[in-house]
């Protein structure tokens, strides 16, 4: 298949496929981005890899966007237009992992209203610590956890003390009890 920005949307269903393999779309994203004038950036200024490069030039085209320069919406300072939402797409990568990318075109900034943050919160409730000053850091994580009420799945290569952790473990909680 010849991908092109003259079909944005064919183009960005082969970019965001999560069956493709990566190593398909990513040669196809190399050819692509020799088609790219303006390389698509952070906004610190950084370049995006080439895979995303494609996408968001596709994105770019099919919206009219003038500006190559995105935020993610975990870095948003600002309000966006009215009734704009950010892109949302998936992308396989390297490891062959599935990445959700939640992204801002600087086109849909409203600049001129600073973003007001909704999630203040005050904490009601600290962790305890309940074990001795000696014991050693993952004991301690452990511990807590426990006393406060959470799980904990313990994994690990054998002889790196699972076992061990285990039996201080339950003699602490023989005392406790």
């Amino acid at each position: 298949m010849e991908l092109s920005f003259d079909k944005p949307s064919e183009t960005l269903k082969y970019l965001t496929s999560e069956t493709i393999p990566y190593s398909e779309i990513s040669a196809a994203a190399e050819k692509l981005s020799a088609q790219i004038s303006e390389p698509h950036t952070n906004k610190d200024g950084r370049k995006f890899q080439p895979i995303t490069q494609g996408i968001l030039e596709c994105f770019k085209r099919i919206n009219n966007y003038k500006s190559s320069q995105w935020i993610s919406v975990t870095k948003l300072e600002h309000e966006l237009l009215e009734n704009d939402k950010p892109i949302k797409f998936t992308r396989i990568n390297s490891k062959g992992e599935i990445c959700e990318y939640k992204i801002i075109n600087f086109d849909r900034i409203d600049f001129s209203k600073p973003k007001e943050y909704a999630d203040e919160y005050k904490v009601i409730k600290k962790p305890e610590i309940i074990v001795e000053e000696d014991s050693d850091n993952e004991y301690k994580k452990v511990f807590t956890l426990l006393m406060n009420g959470e799980n904990v799945f313990l994994t690990g290569y054998a002889g790196t003390g699972k076992s061990y952790i285990l039996n201080k473990l339950k003699e602490k909680l023989k005392k406790k009890l």
